[in-house]
């Protein structure tokens, strides 16, 4: 998808923190972090299932590309769990996700740090405390068993031609 500023600089973060720790920091996709660091990916063939990279991680960055006032959810959080891995959350799909039933006690939300170094930090403190970590894995993904059927392709399909959001990125462009 579409790397923005904010996005990068949200990367850009949380690698610090977390090669500072001395841990590994693997960026693929448009957001680079630190260009030397990373492999370019592209995730263009239609299959968002698909990341090579994703079987080895612990935590997989789900940062949407939202517009203030326009709730947005994508498959992000959804690729990580796909994986066992846990989501690391940036965006503003709060609201969707408690419709579709979605335990945002699941992931690190960037929503409730003060900074992205705060953010970058805990990503970091969580992968280096294994025992924490896997709680945080083995929490449930859906607040009801029968909600583990929820089509994230038709919840891609619904905020992605959301025309609101349409309009407003065009505005911006």
């Amino acid at each position: 998808s579409n790397c923005v500023a904010r996005r990068e600089a949200l990367a850009s973060a949380v690698h610090d923190e977390v090669r500072h720790a001395g841990l590994n920091f693997t960026a693929t996709g448009k957001c680079q972090a630190h260009p030397t660091l990373s492999r370019p990916h592209n995730h263009g063939h239609g299959n968002w299932r698909e990341c090579e990279e994703c079987k080895l991680a612990k935590m997989v960055a789900a940062f949407e590309n939202y517009e203030p006032g326009y709730p947005y959810l994508s498959e992000k959080p959804f690729l990580a769990h796909a994986y066992g891995a846990l989501p690391i959350y940036y965006g503003n799909g709060h609201s969707l996700m408690g419709q579709l039933g979605y335990n945002v006690a699941k992931q690190l939300d960037r929503a409730v740090f003060s900074s992205d170094s705060d953010f970058g930090t805990a990503v970091a403190h969580a992968l280096s405390d294994l025992p924490q970590l896997e709680q945080l894995r083995a929490t449930p993904t859906f607040l009801k068993e029968n909600w583990r059927e929820v089509n994230v392709s038709a919840v891609r399909a619904w905020t992605c031609n959301d025309k609101r959001l349409g309009k407003a990125r065009a505005k911006k462009a």
